[in-house]
């Protein structure tokens, strides 16, 4: 953001540091990971993790841009050429909700912190801006170890878009619990 003053910026880094002392933090295998309150920072968590362990997720980063339009293309995680592979995008968000603002053509999946539940519930419509529906699915972790699993389910058939909600997922699948920084935190 550009500031029209000195006073604007002041008035920014004050917001910032109030910030600092309510965000939940984490630490993942030397890790420092912020709880996002913005979709730069679910981006920066999907990066520092998939950084860490690439198989974290199931796709391969190829190249992103989360300023404007279209966030990550990506391929599937396996060891095909690029120039072979079906090629996709992934979007992030901060929290999902039922309006998308991107079509669902060419999607493979949604990166966001959380789904905003008081507004959409399990079996419910998501709409792109195409007007194409999607239904969304919340399945229950099966055993121990597994994750819930969140699809934007195509009534009429076809790929199912998986949405990896890292509020649960990182707990469930990867045991990372987040926690309010004491009055003693150094980071």
């Amino acid at each position: 953001m550009k500031y029209k003053n000195k006073n604007g910026e002041i008035i920014a880094m004050k917001k910032s540091f109030h910030r600092i002392n309510r965000t939940r933090i984490a630490d993942y295998n030397g890790i420092r990971l912020v709880e996002p309150n913005l979709e730069s920072g679910v981006f920066t968590i999907f990066m520092q993790l998939s950084t860490y362990n690439p198989d974290i997720f199931p796709f391969v980063p190829l190249d992103y841009d989360t300023h404007s339009g279209i966030d990550v293309i990506v391929k599937g995680n396996d060891k095909s050429p690029i120039k072979t592979s079906k090629l996709y995008y992934v979007e992030f968000k901060n929290y999902l909700t039922k309006d998308f603002n991107h079509t669902f053509d060419n999607l493979y999946s949604i990166v966001c912190w959380d789904i905003n539940l008081s507004e959409i519930k399990n079996n419910e419509e998501v709409t792109d801006i195409a007007k194409q529906r999607r239904i969304l699915k919340i399945i229950p972790p099966e055993n121990e170890g597994d994750y819930t699993r969140y699809y934007l389910d195509y009534p009429r058939g076809g790929r199912k878009i998986e949405i990896f909600v890292l509020k649960s997922y990182l707990k469930e699948k990867l045991k990372i619990e987040f926690f309010s920084r004491t009055e003693k935190s150094s980071v």
